[in-house]
């Protein structure tokens, strides 16, 4: 019954709650530890447009694909979960902000589908509610620049 309150029923990723407590544990580790943590930030791009378009089983079949494609990149003690409808968290211990970075470009390159993603380390006096914040304004900011390079694309 645990486990089944922390997962998402469609992805089987961890839901909110289950990634929150993740998030909140692994940087308690990290911090006592003095060891590294990043936090990724995730968004899916044009889900909506799927789901208008072609219908929200198309949608529900994207977010099953990539998030299949994630969990088969991810380490073993790295975890990841659904925030929202195409939001997403990957929590990376024992991983700097730069390798974090690193991984996530690799990940996007051979991704069945696009996203946009933002990367933040821990720091001495982050809470969890901080370091996802963090996370979270650097993805806003990949996706705007994102959207700014499909606007400048040729029709």
């Amino acid at each position: 019954m645990d486990r089944l309150a922390r997962t998402d029923p469609l992805t089987g990723t961890l839901n909110r709650l289950g990634i929150t407590e993740t998030v909140d544990r692994e940087l308690h580790r990290a911090l006592r530890r003095q060891r590294p943590l990043a936090v990724v930030a995730i968004d899916l791009d044009g889900l909506r447009e799927i789901n208008n378009t072609l219908g929200h089983h198309a949608g529900d079949q994207l977010l099953e694909t990539i998030t299949r494609h994630w969990l088969g990149a991810i380490r073993g003690g790295d975890d990841v979960g659904r925030t929202g409808g195409d939001e997403f968290l990957f929590v990376l211990p024992d991983t700097r902000e730069e390798e974090a970075e690193n991984f996530v470009r690799r990940m996007a390159s051979s991704s069945p589908g696009a996203w946009s993603a933002g990367v933040a380390g821990a720091e001495p006096g982050d809470t969890a509610l901080s370091l996802v914040e963090r996370a979270d304004r650097r993805m806003y900011v990949d996706k705007a620049i994102r959207r700014g390079a499909e606007d400048l694309r040729p029709s």
